[in-house]
């Protein structure tokens, strides 16, 4: 981990050593980092160099900002759940 800032409206964001930003909202944010370390492997990892943002502020999954320099059909957010296997 790079850093760890809390905002004006008191929530977290944590910079990771690869430059990559994890915005971690208020509430629980052991939780959520916790859920993303699963999921990383399994749904992200292959494509981290394209990966400038996730939001982990949602329920049952993220979203994922993808850099400038990644072309995303549809836009640049996508959001993905977890509940599956």
């Amino acid at each position: 981990m790079a850093g760890l800032t809390l905002t004006d409206r008191h929530a977290w964001n944590m910079l990771l050593d690869n430059g990559l930003v994890l915005t971690l909202g208020r509430e629980e944010p052991e939780a959520k980092v916790a859920r993303f370390a699963h999921a990383w492997p399994r749904t992200l990892a292959a494509e981290a160099g394209r990966i400038r943002r996730v939001d982990l502020r949602y329920t049952n999954g993220f979203a994922v900002e993808w850099s400038s320099r990644a072309a995303v059909r549809g836009g640049g957010v996508i959001a993905t759940g977890l509940n599956e296997g």
